[in-house]
């Protein structure tokens, strides 16, 4: 316990005598996280998902399939 203490209190000193490190310290993982959601927040492709469906063998399960996905999603032909 008094090596654990003695390592976060040689720390405080450091940070002490170099501020820059606590900004680096508490300002990269800040600003990595306004990156992250400016960047994914803004973008128009996080609301479209693209669904290819293949019917090859055009069964009466496959054919209910996709007229249910029709009904309920808007879907491009």
């Amino acid at each position: 316990m008094k090596a654990i203490l003695w390592i976060i209190r040689e720390r405080f000193v450091i940070w002490r005598h170099h501020p820059l490190q606590v900004l680096f310290l508490l300002g990269v993982p800040v600003l990595s996280i306004v990156m992250y959601l400016f960047i994914y927040n803004n973008s128009g492709a996080a609301n479209t998902l693209t669904v290819g469906i293949v019917d090859r063998d055009q069964s009466a399960y496959s054919q209910q399939f996709v007229t249910n996905f029709d009904k309920r999603m808007t879907v491009k032909k």
